[in-house]
């Protein structure tokens, strides 16, 4: 996700359920698991594992803490008060391929979905995504331009609809994060 267009559509009452785009791609990334984890009927904890000394580092624990207050949030997100470390990359080996993946990954949608490309054209990808995307379940998610607007376009309906925010804890308004199709970011 780039940060052009949430800064481009953002309203003032969405900041307080993500300040800012990186915040907002990680609770992004939490509804996806949230998908997952529900698709899969997977209801026992999870441990999460970042970065230690990231930017975002502080960030993520807010998101945490917040995450807490939700409902149903160990069966939602597999999320435990503590469920969450942060580890240095150069100990924890397995932050190092989640960067492998991650390199590859960027550099696969710089090839495709940035230029308006298919994802899934197997003639753009490169050697060294190829090899670790063969023969594992895995799915590319982003959101392309058109979509982060018409997530505020949403999130304003659903509020005018519902009289709270979705992200209010306990609101009872459920917003399912979906998959793009491919398209310009």
């Amino acid at each position: 996700m780039w940060r052009e267009p949430f800064d481009e559509f953002v309203f003032d009452e969405f900041r307080q359920f993500a300040e800012n785009h990186y915040v907002w791609a990680v609770k992004s990334v939490l509804a996806f698991i949230e998908n997952w984890r529900q698709e899969f009927s997977i209801a026992i904890p999870m441990q999460y594992v970042f970065e230690s000394g990231s930017l975002g580092e502080k960030q993520i624990e807010r998101v945490w803490k917040e995450c807490l207050l939700y409902k149903n949030s160990d069966k939602r997100y597999g999320i435990v008060p503590d469920g969450v470390q942060f580890q240095s990359k150069r100990v924890f080996k397995p932050l190092q391929a989640a960067d492998i993946l991650a390199w590859q990954v960027q550099n696969n949608m710089r090839r495709t979905v940035m230029i308006g490309r298919d994802p899934n054209d197997r003639t753009l990808e490169h050697e060294g995504f190829r090899i670790l995307k063969d023969g594992r379940p895995m799915e590319l998610l982003f959101y392309s331009r058109e979509q982060v607007k018409q997530a505020f376009e949403n999130t304003k309906a659903s509020y005018q609809a519902n009289g709270v925010w979705p992200w209010e804890p306990n609101s009872g308004v459920t917003f399912r994060a979906r998959c793009t199709e491919p398209g310009t970011i």
